[in-house]
């Protein structure tokens, strides 16, 4: 799990969108942008092209078509767009099921039917697998896939290789907690991506991995994308890859979906040294459990969405957590497993008093967290079996052996937003709140406390 998480709110962050009649393309946005034309491919002026979100059946934009056409419209936060386009003398178009990706511009083309404006025309968008507007090069993930692929923890940086260009170390599905991973864009170094969330800015710039950045989780994610090359100043400051994350918003109709995954060690193969010294497999329970939920504002006015997620788990085949074929220093023991100085002098050939008696207590630290047992792994604890001559034993420097012990792990995280328009759809306040807060105890590795909020 990550070690520490940077702070990406510490509250209600608002961030005002003030309007006017020139866009600006931002961070983790995308836009639409076409021509009017009529049924014989002359152009039209003076039309208006209204932009109506899928989600929340408001407005976003309303541009005007210049002289040659054509119409933009930018800052436009990722999903599916509605174009209705009137004119007049021409019957209403409606352009239903426009996508839009983060910083990609959508080209779609408008063609206008001689009519009265009373009638409406209907058309099904179709949708481009190239990005005419743009070289940016990256592949976007949206919601759906997010929730679709399997996850062996809840962690969207394991699909960061679905992008051409991008590649990673195969994911160690036994690490404890969430998981890591570090990807390379088209040979660069790992520490030379970038990341924003929302927009913000959230790369550690001490570490400069991903293992120090905020982990919604992916029921959380409305789309990610990995700009591997030829992407704009506004999405990342490094040469390598732009990773950029928008989480989900509130819609027009209330939505809630709950969800709970189990992972067990049934079906798990014991490893082979554990095998060969008869150390029973590591445990292995994992609970991820959580909903969403998202609506409007009765007279109030705006949109919400909510999601809590909880993971618990018990994790004893962590590679920090157990080791198949550690060399282990023989330590006399008590009957009890204990160590003393005077045990130790005697092993070494040292006085009592030589021996540090801060060392004694380290050798002797117990954690009831993982059992009980001694975190320095002895004979008679785990797979390192027992001594049945200790004078014998005592000749030795240091046996091969295996053990294991369990981290417990407990995780729980929560994300409110809220969107709301004023003036006529001129000005909106979006405010998102996110907070994180996980531990996991390691026995022999470092445990960690994270919190993000």
């Amino acid at each position: 799990m990550r070690s520490v998480l940077r702070l990406l709110a510490s509250g209600l962050v608002l961030s005002f969108l003030f309007v006017a009649s020139a866009y600006s393309q931002g961070a983790q946005t995308g836009g639409i942008t076409g021509v009017v034309t009529d049924q014989g491919g002359a152009l039209v002026k003076g039309a208006t092209v209204d932009v109506i979100s899928a989600s929340t059946g408001r407005s976003e934009r309303t541009v005007n078509v210049g002289d040659d056409g054509s119409f933009t419209a930018t800052l436009l936060p990722p999903g599916s767009y509605t174009l209705e386009v009137s004119a007049p003398n021409f019957k209403k178009a409606v352009v239903a099921g426009v996508k839009v990706n983060i910083t990609e511009t959508t080209r779609q083309d408008v063609s206008l039917e001689v009519g009265k404006i009373q009638e409406t025309v209907n058309v099904e968008a179709a949708p481009s697998l190239i990005n005419p507007s743009s070289a940016q090069t990256g592949q976007a993930i949206d919601a759906q896939t997010l929730n679709t692929l399997p996850l062996a923890s809840p962690n969207f940086l394991f699909l960061l290789s679905l992008s051409s260009g991008v590649s990673g170390e195969p994911t160690d599905v036994r690490t404890a907690g969430r998981g890591t991973a570090d990807v390379s864009v088209n040979g660069q170094r790992t520490s030379n991506n970038s990341v924003s969330l929302n927009g913000i800015n959230v790369n550690d710039f001490n570490l400069a991995h991903f293992d120090t950045v905020p982990l919604p989780n992916p029921d959380t994610l409305q789309e990610m994308k990995v700009a591997t090359s030829l992407y704009d100043a506004t999405q990342g400051s490094k040469g390598g890859g732009a990773l950029g994350l928008v989480t989900k918003t509130g819609t027009k109709d209330f939505h809630w979906d709950l969800y709970w995954s189990h992972r067990n060690d049934y079906l798990n193969a014991n490893e082979f040294f554990f095998n060969k010294n008869g150390t029973k497999r590591g445990r292995l329970l994992q609970n991820v459990f959580g909903g969403s939920a998202s609506g409007p504002i009765p007279k109030v006015g705006g949109f919400w969405f909510f999601n809590y997620q909880g993971v618990r788990a018990r994790n004893g085949i962590d590679p920090n957590g157990s080791s198949t074929s550690p060399i282990v220093q023989l330590l006399p023991v008590s009957a009890d497993g204990s160590v003393n100085a005077t045990d130790l002098a005697a092993r070494f050939g040292l006085t009592a008093a030589q021996i540090d008696p801060v060392a004694v207590k380290i050798l002797n630290l117990q954690d009831n967290r993982f059992g009980g047992q001694y975190l320095v792994p002895r004979f008679g604890q785990g797979g390192c079996g027992s001594i049945s001559n200790p004078t014998a034993a005592l000749s030795l420097q240091n046996f091969n052996c295996s053990f294991s012990a369990v981290a417990p792990i407990l995780d729980n995280q929560y994300t409110i937003s809220y969107d709301r328009s004023f003036r006529d759809d001129k000005d909106k306040i979006t405010g998102t709140w996110f907070w994180d807060e996980g531990s996991v105890d390691k026995p022999y590795g470092t445990d960690t406390r994270t919190r993000c909020r």
